[in-house]
């Protein structure tokens, strides 16, 4: 039983010692690009699965510069990336036989991003649409489209949101009202 227990306290030993010296991050953390050649360097390190996710783990100075590596430039990259935003909504007004208004009214979006990091109550206004529904006699429908878009720097831990007026007169088609973002 005695070595039992010296076996089993040598064998944790070595367990510590070689976790001692190991360096690990998921490796989704390490990607650099789309590409195969974009991540070439992550094949060079040691990897395994741990609670269903890949992790990349390096030992040895050799191993331990290359993630080193690829982390400030996975760093560096998300630093500077952009992000290509777009909306649309599209207004549509079925006047089913009423008399219209002789007035104009304005439809209009905004879209915002929110981060607790920001000033007034974490709320900024990135995008703005304004769009005059104009008024006719005997009209009976009026559709508007308001599309707007811009190239902006998000943080970690920004929040996306659209206000917008007349929400009764928005169209729940997918291909009509939509929002999307791309990273340039």
């Amino acid at each position: 039983m005695l070595n039992k227990l010296q076996g089993n306290l040598e064998e944790e030993k070595a367990e510590r010692k070689d976790k001692s010296n190991t360096l690990c991050l998921p490796c989704n953390d390490l990607i650099l690009g789309p590409l195969e050649h974009d991540n070439e360097n992550i094949k060079l390190l040691n990897r395994k699965q741990e609670d269903g996710i890949q992790v990349c783990c390096a030992k040895g100075f050799n191993q331990t510069s290359i993630l080193m590596d690829l982390l400030f430039k996975r760093r560096e990259k998300l630093h500077h990336a952009q992000n290509y935003q777009y909306h649309q909504i599209f207004f549509s007004n079925l006047y089913k036989g009423q008399t219209t208004s002789n007035t104009s009214q304005a439809l209009y979006h905004y879209v915002y991003r929110w981060n607790v990091f920001y000033p007034n109550d974490g709320n900024e206004l990135l995008l703005k649409s304004v769009r005059t529904q104009c008024w006719a006699e005997n009209r009976v429908y009026g559709d508007y489209t308001s599309y707007t878009s811009g190239v902006f720097k998000l943080s970690a831990g920004d929040n996306l949101y659209v206000k917008a007026s007349k929400l009764d007169l928005i169209s729940r088609d997918p291909k009509a009202s939509f929002f999307g973002i791309a990273k340039l």
